[in-house]
């Protein structure tokens, strides 16, 4: 009976969330009196995912991917995704754009769709407008630091989507390079050297363009563009005590070198933080206030549920873009728990609550990531298997039920 009247919460913008046993108690008392929802197995870790609400009239309801999606399942079935195959018109043309950050799972989101042979893949633009026409260094992501090559990247994604490198010598330049090209799956059965108009020939041919984007402070200014282009947008969320975590350990050398003070290229832990949580509130409030187009056509990812149900996001991701999965048996992506708590094992508690204080306590509450006040509840979530909270309290403007 239960699991016929579980109602699941659908927004426009379709956000992939999970529940933690730190907080499913509240959880279930907010969702039952909001939501209507009647939760099964309270005792349970999660509760069990149950059938959607179902939803007519509007094509923006067909974009939506519910929270409630199988959350707690890493299959999907055959007969699901042979469905979701016969309602993708073989005619029609998927523009996407994956937008994040450095460390907030951009290359495994993007290796979803870079190695099938119907895409046209193009990784980080951005880093190549930053080195080779800006010179600016790649390991520097701040707003004002990338604010004068952000009208340029929006002029290379919008002539991407039209398939039209004439104006972007650069990039096929750079495609030629020994050690550039061979990385570039989607390229790698085109003969050396490239040209603009192979390059374009080839872009034509594919039946999705898709883009992932890390250096885009701001995309705004952009829209009209990408709305010409009936672009749809996968945004990438990382909880910032986790991301600074993660640059720490790849590139901590680098990192120190920027944190010196005499540096002209000035970048400080502190910073980093800042700026992330910065765009992180950017990006909320536009998915939160943007366009009507727009919201129907985002959908939101944390790194958390990324690293915890692979298979299930990968296969939410699929479903929202509207490309059918390759194989339904097994996830495109690994499991990685241990990167979901990295920074709650790695920080000792004073640390972790320097590098937590640097961004405001409502990014972590929009976002539904834990806020810890002392050192019982850091060693609570330490000693437990962390998961992000459920988001169950959304502002109004994400059309919740």
């Amino acid at each position: 009976m239960a699991a016929q009247k579980y109602v699941g919460v659908t927004i426009l913008v379709a956000v992939v969330m999970i529940t933690t046993p730190y907080y499913y108690s509240m959880w279930a008392k907010r969702s039952e009196k909001r939501f209507r929802v009647h939760p099964s197995g309270q005792n349970e870790p999660h509760p069990a995912p149950k059938s959607s609400k179902t939803q007519t009239g509007a094509a923006t309801e067909r974009n939506r991917v519910s929270i409630e999606a199988s959350l707690n399942s890493e299959t999907v079935t055959k007969d699901t995704s042979s469905k979701k195959a016969d309602s993708i018109r073989s005619d029609s043309k998927t523009n996407l754009l994956i937008i994040g950050r450095m460390s907030s799972a951009s290359s495994a989101t993007g290796m979803l769709f870079s190695k099938r042979d119907d895409t046209f893949y193009v990784g980080e633009p951005g880093h190549m407008l930053c080195k080779t026409v800006f010179h600016k260094h790649t390991y520097i992501d701040s707003a004002d630091y990338l604010e004068e090559m952000q009208p340029q990247l929006c002029q290379f994604l919008g002539d991407m989507f039209s398939c039209d490198f004439s104006s972007h010598g650069y990039y096929v330049d750079q495609l030629n390079l020994k050690g550039v090209h061979p990385g570039r799956r989607s390229f790698g059965n085109l003969n050396y050297p490239i040209t603009t108009a192979v390059l374009s020939k080839f872009c034509q041919s594919k039946h999705n363009i898709i883009a992932k984007v890390l250096r885009f402070s701001d995309i705004t200014p952009c829209l009209p563009t990408f709305q010409k282009y009936n672009v749809k947008f996968v945004f990438l969320a990382r909880d910032p005590r986790g991301l600074i975590t993660s640059r720490l350990r790849r590139w901590g050398p680098i990192l120190a070198n920027l944190n010196n003070e005499e540096s002209d290229k000035y970048f400080p832990v502190a910073k980093i933080v800042k700026e992330h949580c910065a765009w992180l509130d950017k990006v909320f409030n536009l998915l939160k206030d943007g366009p009507k187009w727009f919201r129907e056509n985002s959908m939101l990812v944390r790194f958390d549920d990324k690293c915890l149900f692979p298979g299930t996001i990968d296969q939410a991701i699929y479903d929202f873009v509207g490309i059918a999965a390759p194989s339904p048996s097994s996830p495109i992506s690994q499991s990685h728990n241990e990167s979901a708590r990295n920074w709650l094992i790695t920080h000792s508690y004073e640390r972790m609550r320097e590098l937590q204080d640097y961004c405001p306590e409502h990014i972590y509450n929009e976002f539904g990531w834990l806020v810890i006040n002392n050192k019982k509840e850091f060693e609570k979530a330490k000693n437990s298997w962390y998961r992000p909270m459920p988001r169950d309290e959304i502002i109004p403007s994400y059309n919740l039920p």
